[in-house]
């Protein structure tokens, strides 16, 4: 059954059995992802909690005021890694942000780059500003500028062996 056809039978699980493999698909590829990118409010809660440094253009650990909602920015690949994983959560791949975008599932709190888990050649894959679904950015881990922020993703349960 083709993606499409699967994702049309199915209202919110889709349950598949193979001999001796029992497969639990979600209805959507990358349906588990945060519906907006992480607010500074967010992060703050982060930075606070585990001692993290904040972006250098906060003051301290404060939020500059009227921020509080927007996208955290000025983090590193590391930082948006750091920060999923202590939610319990990872930064999606390239091929999770660009399904749910094109699902229209993203709301963006403002126009910057979301880092993603994926890389080609060393670089980390950045994806799309406000109005699109490029996943055309290429950035070094370490690095961190005004137009870079993230969300994060949950995995959702894939698959279970049967039992003897």
């Amino acid at each position: 059954m083709q993606r499409s056809a699967l994702a049309r039978t199915c209202r919110t699980v889709c349950l598949m059995v193979v001999p001796s493999v029992m497969l639990l698909l979600p209805l959507a590829w990358g349906q588990e992802l945060d519906r907006t990118e992480v607010s500074n409010r967010e992060y703050q809660a982060f930075v606070l909690a585990t001692g993290r440094a904040a972006p250098a253009h906060w003051h301290g650990t404060e939020v500059p005021a009227g921020s509080e909602e927007d996208p955290v920015t000025m983090v590193t690949w590391y930082d948006a890694r750091d920060y999923c994983a202590w939610r319990g959560k990872r930064l999606p791949t390239q091929v999770e942000w660009q399904a749910a975008c094109q699902r229209q599932e993203l709301e963006k709190r403002g126009d910057v780059w979301e880092w993603t888990q994926s890389e080609e050649d060393g670089w980390k894959i950045l994806c799309g500003p406000q109005g699109t679904c490029a996943c055309t950015h290429r950035y070094r881990a370490s690095w961190k500028n005004a137009v870079k922020g993230f969300r994060c993703a949950k995995d959702a349960p894939l698959a279970w062996r049967r039992g003897p």
